[in-house]
């Protein structure tokens, strides 16, 4: 599948690059459309090949990719939750998100710029109207 060789060949590269020179050594990732982070065969599905990248940088150059998953199918969150704990479990910091990406791009836009409110987005009823992106 063409999503998950882009994800093998350039988050590492991507998470280690950018990771190594951000001041706290931490890189966020977002999968609006995760699935169920793991087909029923058992073979990873885009989520766990995430997680398993981040559990790697973490192990191997002390960096963190905090990953962010939203799935909006139910069957597909439940699984999805359940492939992120056990990640978590490991000390890799993941977070599954039930509903469209919309209702979880405010924490991931915290979690990466803090409050500097520096990038393009603006929701209704936010605290801060984001430019500059």
């Amino acid at each position: 599948m063409f999503k998950h060789e882009l994800l093998k060949r350039y988050l590492p590269q991507f998470g280690d690059m950018t990771g190594s020179r951000s001041h706290d050594r931490r890189v966020v990732y977002l999968d609006g459309y995760a699935g169920e982070g793991r087909y029923e065969n058992g073979e990873p599905a885009s989520g766990e090949l995430a997680l398993q990248i981040a559990a790697d940088l973490r192990s191997r150059a002390g960096l963190t990719l905090e990953c962010f998953f939203s799935e909006s199918q139910p069957k597909s969150f439940d699984r999805l939750q359940e492939v992120v704990q056990q990640y978590r479990a490991g000390g890799v910091l993941a977070h599954a998100h039930r509903g469209e990406v919309d209702g979880v791009l405010d924490q991931v836009f915290e979690r990466a710029w803090g409050s500097r409110c520096s990038f393009s987005w603006t929701r209704p009823g936010s605290s801060c109207r984001r430019t500059g992106w």
